[in-house]
């Protein structure tokens, strides 16, 4: 086995629901993946939504899923996490895993 083949079957092993994997749903795709989460934390938001923000209370998610099961999430657009409406904040893709950063207004 090479690294890359490690690395996959290592990732598989987090998103697994035996580890750290839950069923959630993103854009009405129910899908396995590891979801982090900040309630009412503003320190979290990048410089640009700051700017706009201050003062204002957010419920900030990080979530982590695999490749190619939803469109890649871009910064700003709207998303549907779990029936609440997020706004993408960052993502990335790394070794075929997606990372988003998701924020909603706590009211």
């Amino acid at each position: 086995m090479d690294f890359k083949e490690a690395l996959k079957a290592d990732l598989a092993a987090f998103v697994n629901p035996d580890e750290f994997g839950d069923e959630h749903v993103f854009d009405g795709v129910s899908m396995m993946m590891v979801v982090a989460e900040d309630e009412n934390d503003e320190t979290k938001l990048s410089t640009k939504y700051q700017l706009f923000m201050e003062d204002v209370f957010a419920k900030n998610k990080r979530l982590h899923f695999f490749d190619g099961l939803v469109p890649f999430p871009e910064v700003g657009n709207k998303v549907e996490f779990d029936g609440d409406y997020y706004y993408v904040i960052s993502s990335s893709l790394n070794e075929g895993l997606v990372r988003v950063e998701i924020t909603a207004h706590v009211t």
